[in-house]
């Protein structure tokens, strides 16, 4: 359940509009594969930390943002091989 709070909280940074944050929270799905154990949580974060440090290296082309990117990207199929797919 901490992945999809993580989650959560990464798609409000990266639209910083409520109304997103509330599509999230209340989704059904959401509540669905909430009480599941599953790596696909770990990968969607990964995915998703991986597009806002991209979109913060376009803003302001720090290198450490590009790095976190890639490591991010990286982690997904490191910890779910089917992320490859």
């Amino acid at each position: 359940m901490s992945w999809l709070i993580l989650i959560g909280l990464v798609l409000y940074l990266l639209t910083k509009d409520v109304k997103s944050l509330m599509l999230w929270m209340f989704s059904p799905l959401i509540w669905y594969v909430g009480i599941m154990i599953t790596p696909v949580f770990i990968v969607a974060l990964s995915f998703i930390l991986a597009y806002f440090f991209l979109i913060k290296w376009e803003k302001t082309h720090k290198k450490i943002y590009f790095a976190l990117s890639g490591l991010s990207l990286g982690l997904g199929p490191l910890v779910w091989s089917g992320a490859l797919v």
